[in-house]
């Protein structure tokens, strides 16, 4: 565009930090998210508040937006409401819909009705996934949960965009200020194969002092 109006050049400048507000995001979401989570670890039914909470948080917007862009895809005529579509590559699909509510889209599936910025809330649904796995690899009262968690938490990494990996660890960085006690940190350590080493050591050294 030539000589464009004041007006618009200021707008391209305020929607020019997209991206790096996107980044503040992330990690302002890792810190309340993140510390919440953290502060409610050991309540009775946390972790089921938790998951309703995330739920209930990403529902609420979305699935309003989305019925709201079916209705404005029909009268634009972008989709024809006389049609009922099941089909994975067609971005205002019921599977589109369903898929789009549980984080799939870019991962799977389009985003519905071309929505560019379903990229973030991907990425947000994933990482209330992730965090919480990561979190009982550490601090899980058993072997078997700590083991589980872990394996189930690298296999959804693995099987992500690289692009929302890397920024869940702008996520964790926020969550890692809020975790003003070090409790992950600490419980992180404790698991450490040198922390075991070190107390089957003194383990073993107190057996024989008593033999």
């Amino acid at each position: 565009m030539q000589d464009p109006t004041l007006w618009y050049q200021a707008l391209g400048f305020l929607t020019g930090f997209a991206y790096q507000a996107v980044v503040v995001f992330f990690l302002l979401s890792g810190w309340l998210v993140g510390g919440s989570f953290l502060n409610k670890l050991h309540e009775p039914g946390a972790m089921t508040s938790y998951a309703v909470d995330r739920m209930t948080r990403l529902w609420i917007v979305m699935i309003p937006a989305f019925v709201l862009t079916l209705v404005i895809g029909a009268y634009t005529g972008a989709i024809d409401p006389g049609t009922f579509s099941y089909a994975v590559a067609n971005e205002y699909s019921a599977a589109s819909f369903l898929g789009n509510l549980y984080g799939l889209q870019d991962v799977v599936l389009p985003r519905f009705g071309g929505n560019f910025p379903l990229w973030s809330l991907a990425n947000e649904t994933w990482y209330y996934v992730l965090f919480p796995l990561l979190v009982i690899s550490f601090t899980g009262r058993s072997t078997f949960s700590r083991v589980a968690s872990a394996a189930v938490c690298l296999l959804v990494t693995m099987n992500l965009t690289g692009s929302i990996v890397l920024y869940f660890s702008l996520w964790l960085l926020g969550a890692a200020f809020a975790d003003r006690d070090h409790r992950l940190c600490c419980a992180a350590l404790d698991r450490s194969l040198p922390a075991v080493y070190c107390r089957g050591l003194s383990a073993a050294q107190g057996d024989q002092a008593d033999q």
